[in-house]
């Protein structure tokens, strides 16, 4: 039994971060307790916020941050962290 409760679905694209944006971006949350290891890039924008956990096929991830570049809500750029202390 999780102690999660599901809010909703997000679908997009989930991409290993590599050393290189790990470093570019640590400085825009607190990287000495988290560290970035994927990216999801989604069509249109989400309701998450840092702190909210997204969980796949067994996995979860901790927001770390949302982003919608351009100001649009086409696209939109979720940061995470893979916790494998979470189920």
């Amino acid at each position: 039994m999780s102690d999660f409760e599901a809010k909703g679905e997000i679908s997009g694209i989930l991409a290993e971060a590599s050393t290189h944006e790990s470093e570019r971006m640590k400085h825009r949350w607190d990287q000495e307790q988290h560290s970035l290891t994927h990216t999801l890039v989604i069509r249109d924008s989400a309701d998450v916020k840092q702190g909210d956990y997204l969980t796949t096929a067994g996995r979860t991830f901790l927001v770390l941050l949302s982003e919608d570049p351009g100001n649009l809500g086409a696209t939109g750029l979720i940061y995470l962290e893979e916790r494998n202390d979470l189920k």
